[in-house]
C-alpha cells in the first residue's frame, strides 16, 4: 500500500510542485486548502490544480482562527510597541497544526507544504537550512513545535526556486503569468494602512537630537531601523531607533546608533539542545552571527559577538548551529540592550 501524505497547497508554485513530486513518487497524495480568508481566486487555482494532478482535493475552513491567532495578535501587538511576524504565527498556529490534526484523524503517514527546508527524523526532529541560500525558510518555522512537525516532509529543501519555477513554467505554461505569493497575505490594501484604520490619524513628532524634524501620521505605522518616507529634510540618512507610542513619538538617529549588542528573547521553541554558543538570525534572509546565550528562567539573554542592526521587538529570533545549517530553535524578541 502506497503511503499516504497531506500537502497543505496554496494554489502557488512551490505547494503544487510539492504535491507534483510527491505524487510521482508513489504516494497517495490528497491537497488540503487552509482558507485562511475569503479570497475565491486563490481557492478554485487549488481546486484546480489538485483536479490537474488527478488527486482528491479538500479544504479546510479556517478562517476564524486565522483571524483570533494571526491577524487580532499582529494588530495587538503593533498597538503595544511590537513589529510581528504574521507568516511565523501563521505556521506555529494554523498551518502545522491543522495539517497534523488532519492527518492524525484520518490515519495519514505524513504532512508536508512548499517550505525551502531540509527536515530528518530520529529519536528528535531535526530541521536544517534548504539548498537555495536565498530561499530558505527555516527562520519561519522556528516557533513551531515538533509535535505539528513530527510527521512533516519537505521535498523542495534540495531544490532552487529558480530550478522548480524553470521546471513548472515548461511544463505547465500558466505559471508564468501567476505571482508568487507574499507575506501578510491577508492584507490586500497594505499593514500600515490596516493600523490606520484601527487607530485613526494621530500626528505625532519625528525627533533627532531632541529636535523635531518632521511630523507623522501614527508612531504605530513604524518599525525599528526603517528608513523610507520619514519626511525629514536633515541632510543625513535617518532611521527609526525607537518608539514612544504613549508620547506618539519616533525618535531617529543615524545609522550607527541603530547598532544594538544583545536582545532578550521569550516564547522559547527549541528542537533540539541550545548551546551557550551558536549563532543568532534576527530576521528573514538577516545575516546569522555569533551569539553567547543565558537562560533567566523563561527568556533568553544574547549576546551578539558583533554588534547587529536594529533588532526589533516582536519579530523572531531564530537560533542555528555554529555552521549555519540546523535550525535549533527560536523565540520572539521582546527587547535590546
Amino acid at each position: 500500500m502506497n503511503k499516504r501524505v497531506i500537502v497543505g497547497i496554496s494554489g502557488g508554485i512551490d505547494s503544487f510542485y510539492t504535491a507534483f513530486l510527491l505524487r510521482n513518487s508513489g504516494f497517495d497524495v490528497i491537497c488540503l486548502y487552509i482558507k485562511l480568508f475569503d479570497n475565491h481566486e486563490t481557492f478554485f487555482r487549488a481546486k484546480m490544480l489538485g483536479e490537474l494532478l488527478g488527486v482528491k482535493f479538500e479544504f479546510y475552513d479556517a478562517i476564524k482562527e486565522f483571524k483570533k491567532e494571526v491577524v487580532d495578535r499582529s494588530i495587538n501587538m503593533t498597538l503595544l510597541g511590537y513589529t510581528p511576524n504574521p507568516c511565523a504565527f501563521c505556521n506555529m498556529k494554523i498551518k502545522f497544526r491543522i495539517l497534523e490534526k488532519i492527518r492524525s484523524d484520518f490515519n495519514y503517514d505524513y504532512i508536508s507544504t512548499g517550505h525551502y527546508v531540509k527536515i530528518f527524523h530520529d529519536d528528535i526532529t531535526r530541521i536544517f537550512r534548504g539548498f537555495d541560500e536565498k530561499k530558505d525558510q527555516s527562520y519561519f518555522l522556528a516557533l513551531v513545535p515538533s509535535i505539528y512537525l513530527k510527521n512533516a516532509i519537505f521535498p523542495l529543501g534540495d531544490f532552487t526556486k529558480k530550478y522548480v519555477k524553470k521546471v513548472m513554467q515548461e511544463k505547465y505554461s500558466f505559471w508564468k503569468d501567476i505571482s508568487s505569493s507574499q507575506d501578510l497575505c491577508f492584507v490586500k490594501k497594505g499593514y500600515k494602512k490596516l493600523i490606520q484604520d484601527i487607530c485613526g490619524v494621530k500626528v505625532g513628532k519625528f525627533l533627532y537630537k531632541d529636535k523635531v524634524v518632521a511630523n507623522h501620521l501614527g508612531s504605530y505605522l513604524y518599525t525599528i531601523g526603517e528608513s523610507r518616507g520619514l519626511g525629514h529634510k536633515e541632510p543625513v540618512k535617518l532611521y527609526v531607533e525607537s518608539l514612544n507610542h504613549e508620547k506618539n513619538e519616533v525618535y531617529l538617529n543615524t545609522r550607527e546608533f541603530c547598532y544594538k549588542s544583545s536582545i532578550i528573547v521569550t516564547d522559547l521553541n527549541f528542537f533540539n539542545e541550545l548551546p551557550d554558543r551558536c549563532l543568532v538570525q534576527i530576521r528573514y534572509q538577516a545575516k546569522p552571527v555569533i551569539c553567547d546565550i543565558q537562560f533567566n528562567e523563561n527568556k533568553l539573554h544574547v549576546s551578539f559577538h558583533e554588534k547587529v542592526f536594529a533588532p526589533t521587538p516582536g519579530q523572531i529570533a531564530s537560533f542555528y548551529s555554529l555552521d549555519n545549517r540546523e535550525l535549533l530553535g527560536g523565540g520572539i524578541i521582546i527587547g535590546t540592550d
